[in-house]
């Protein structure tokens, strides 16, 4: 038996796998560095459960949001290390704080991300900044299911897909589950990311290595990349880092064949609350500063509502309009909007990246990058000379 979904649609939740009661499913990589389901014929029993539990294959349940909002953290300090608006620190902190559990994106030591459950409010500090990466999921189902049962309330945050597969792979509401999801622009290789930190360490070098993605320290919140190597830290904007580019709008040659055609860039969604940068918000709310990171909130369902109330105290926060958010966010506009055509180059570009390494796939696929960044210097020279000449 196969499961009847092209490779184009899977989003490698793993929701099957964890459905299957005789562990005829397992998860394998393919040379794109994505995980996909893989069925042993021999264990399979054909009940039908993998299909039942598919999100790809049918999810229902979206939903239009009801309020929105802009906000920023109160702790200046967690503002500080945050991505945007330090918004999942305020969930994280108001669910823990009543002996619940949170799931959100981490990295291991070598820089693998994955679902993490955490119990503890101490342990989130690693948790802060975007993981521009995609994240394995597959051991958090169960761990969810069993907190559940348990009576433990839940928060869940993740990719919509991730969201979307956990509440397929549970079959039903739980009032002790909040699942949140974050605008997503489209989910890069873990693969592609293990190859271009090999041009900055070597694998034992990752414990010591420090690599974030959004650092506000020198130009607030924006896309600048940092890492240490040796004690010293480099800053590079998304043209700089080759990985950056790689994944951004100008090349999207990482990104998981899934992500292409992703039904959930859309006003609605399959989460309770939708959380992401609020861009544009000096226009409408001239209380926040943009450059300390300010965060859009989107409640999508009752549920999300009761998350809402339980974080009012931890944010600052001001009633906004959706539509504002529309306007220099195309994470939230029409599904058809946030579809975009695989690049030819793409499964070559993965292919090199196996031969070789990734200074060459850079060379070889992310020309544009190069012809830009010379563009650029090019057109500084004039702005220096006439600053000189000034002088």
């Amino acid at each position: 038996m196969n499961i009847q979904l092209p490779a184009t649609s899977c989003t490698g939740c793993s929701a099957c796998m964890n459905i299957c009661s005789v562990g005829a499913i397992t998860m394998v990589e393919q040379t794109d560095g994505f995980l996909y389901p893989q069925i042993n014929d021999e264990k399979c029993i054909k009940c039908g459960q993998c299909m039942k539990v598919c999100h790809a294959l049918g999810f229902e349940s979206f939903n239009k949001p009801s309020q929105c909002y802009a906000a920023q953290v109160n702790d200046k300090d967690v503002l500080r290390v945050s991505t945007s608006g330090g918004l999942f620190y305020a969930l994280a902190d108001s669910i823990l704080s009543e002996g619940g559990a949170v799931y959100a994106c981490n990295y291991d030591d070598d820089y693998n991300a994955f679902i993490q459950r955490f119990d503890a409010l101490e342990q989130i500090a690693p948790v802060h900044g975007s993981k521009y990466v995609w994240s394995d999921s597959s051991l958090s189902y169960p761990l969810v299911k069993k907190d559940l049962e348990e009576g433990r309330t839940v928060l869940y945050t993740g990719l919509p897909c991730q969201t979307a597969g956990l509440r397929k792979y549970l079959k039903k509401d739980h009032e002790n589950l909040f699942t949140v999801d974050i605008l997503c622009g489209g989910a890069p290789s873990p693969y592609a990311f293990q190859r271009y930190l090999e041009t900055l360490t070597d694998k034992e070098g990752r414990k010591n290595l420090r690599f974030q993605f959004r650092d506000k320290e020198k130009n607030g919140s924006g896309v600048c990349c940092t890492y240490y190597i040796n004690g010293v830290k480099h800053y590079e904007n998304y043209l700089e880092n080759s990985f950056y580019f790689a994944f951004c709008s100008k090349s999207r040659i990482s990104w998981r064949k899934s992500c292409y055609g992703c039904n959930y860039k859309s006003l609605y969604r399959a989460s309770d609350m939708t959380i992401g940068d609020y861009w544009g918000v000096e226009k409408h709310h001239g209380d926040f500063k943009p450059k300390d990171g300010v965060s859009l909130i989107l409640v999508n369902t009752e549920q999300g509502k009761r998350l809402f109330e339980k974080i009012k105290g931890r944010v600052k926060y001001v009633m906004s309009d959706a539509i504002y958010a529309i306007e220099k966010n195309s994470l939230v506009k029409e599904p058809a909007e946030g579809h975009h055509k695989m690049p030819d180059n793409r499964q070559a570009f993965f292919e090199e990246l196996r031969r070789s390494d990734w200074d060459t796939a850079d060379r070889m696929y992310l020309s544009s990058r190069h012809k830009i960044l010379k563009k650029q210097k090019l057109t500084r020279i004039p702005r220096k000379l006439m600053r000189m000449f000034k002088k």
